[in-house]
């Protein structure tokens, strides 16, 4: 999800591209939320694997 975040960002700008972007966002904050309030259980290594992976977005 991160490289077509990065890549929608670097190929256009329009009104629908960055609407697509923030949607892609929500989607990840949403994940986010479920992950803490544990909702949903990651093994450990899929856990540092989703923070490395946003880290360096």
């Amino acid at each position: 999800m991160f490289k077509i975040i990065d890549e929608e960002l670097k190929s256009r700008t329009d009104d629908f591209s960055q609407d697509v972007v923030m949607s892609q966002i929500e989607l990840l904050l949403n994940t986010a939320v479920v992950i803490i309030n544990g909702s949903l259980s990651l093994s450990k290594q899929s856990m540092t694997v989703l923070l490395r992976s946003l880290r360096k977005f």
